[in-house]
């Protein structure tokens, strides 16, 4: 089975075991890599360098900067002042 677009986990700390569970998933070690070509991001970690990548640079990578922030950690204004669409977990 070939790797969907945009399935591209990026957890250095279980990227070894997430391969072996799911090798036709194409992985990347660079979080900003991991959003190349995007229709959407989802924000999964409380891991603060995910929290605080720049979201200008990440609008860049994306084919629609959309992002669903699972955790409440991302600053919400910053990500839509960036051209994001925000929406986070339990928020409007």
């Amino acid at each position: 089975m070939a790797p969907r677009r945009g399935r591209r986990p990026a957890d250095p700390k279980a990227l070894d075991n997430a391969r072996k569970l799911h090798p036709e998933l194409d992985y990347v070690e660079d979080p900003i890599a991991a959003v190349d070509d995007a229709d959407l991001l989802l924000h999964l970690t409380e891991w603060h360098h995910f929290a605080t990548i720049d979201p200008e640079r990440l609008a860049t990578r994306t084919t629609t900067p959309k992002i669903i922030d699972a955790r409440g950690t991302l600053d919400t204004d910053q990500w839509r002042e960036a051209g994001w669409m925000s929406r986070t977990l339990g928020r409007p």
